[in-house]
Order: C-alpha cells, then structure tokens, then sequence
C-alpha cells in the first residue's frame, strides 16, 4: 500500500536550496560637506556603485567636530570637505589632536584644489588620503570605489 507523500522503497535525495548570505551590513560615515549638490553626487554615489552606506551629515565643521568628540557614533570612513565653513577641515584634525582623539576612522579630506604643502599637512594631521573633487559625474563612480577600498583596508 502506498501513502500519498511517500515512494516506497526509492532511494531519494532531497537537495536543499542553500539559504542565501545575509546583505553586508552597511558600512557607517560621517561626511562633512555644506554643499548640498555635492552632498547629493556623493550619496548617489555609492548607490551607483552597489556599496552600502549609512551617511550621517555634518552641514559644518563645527557639527562635525562636535559628533567626532561626543564618539556616540563608529565610523568606518570620516569625509571632510576641506573649507567646511565655522571650521576648515584641518582645524577640525587639529582641535581633535590638541584634545587627545583622533577621529576613530580613517579620514579623507576631498578638495576642489590641493596644493602640495596643503596636502603634506593634512597628511602629518593623521588624514588617509586628500582626493580632489570630481569635476565630471563618471568621476564619482570611481571616488566611491576609492573611499570603498580605504573603509575596507582597516
């Protein structure tokens, strides 16, 4: 007698579908930028180049200082417009050194123009990399890439 569900006497495989690998949890940053369009190209960004994010915003310096001293939050990559207006970027490295911190992620300084003894400062205050600003929209897919691979270095 057979029972519905069951083959008597047949050797049966069942194949299981491997259950698919949870999504990387997105990778935390602190971006410091007043401009709102550049603020926007970022963001997109990373959405462009399939790298997930939590952006949180400083619209300062000084709001960006505030959140790297208060520590509430880990970052994995801390972004810095380089003149951020109430505080420039490497006012920001400094008062962070003069407190006895550092940012407590790798920090990249993006510039519309670097200069090499502006540069060779930043990079003594501790900053990983200063990129320039994308002038053209293809550039942005490749600044994500970049900022994807120092996050993903530490």
């Amino acid at each position: 007698m057979r029972r519905a569900g069951f083959i008597h006497g047949a050797n049966v495989t069942l194949k299981t579908l491997a259950s698919p690998s949870p999504a990387p949890a997105p990778k935390r940053l602190l971006l410091a930028e007043d401009n709102p369009h550049d603020r926007f190209l970022l963001e997109e960004c990373f959405v462009s180049a399939s790298i997930p994010v939590h952006i949180d915003w400083a619209p300062d310096g000084q709001a960006a200082l505030d959140r790297l001293l208060a520590q509430t939050e880990t970052y994995n990559l801390v972004i810095l417009d380089a003149n951020l207006p109430r505080k420039a970027a490497h006012m920001i490295l400094e008062e962070l050194h003069a407190a006895g911190r550092t940012a407590g992620a790798p920090v990249v300084v993006l510039s519309s123009m670097v200069t090499g003894q502006r540069k060779q400062n930043l990079l003594d205050l501790g900053v990983r990399a200063v990129l320039k600003k994308p002038l053209d929209l293809s550039e942005y897919d490749q600044l994500a890439l970049d900022l994807n691979a120092i996050m993903s270095a530490d």
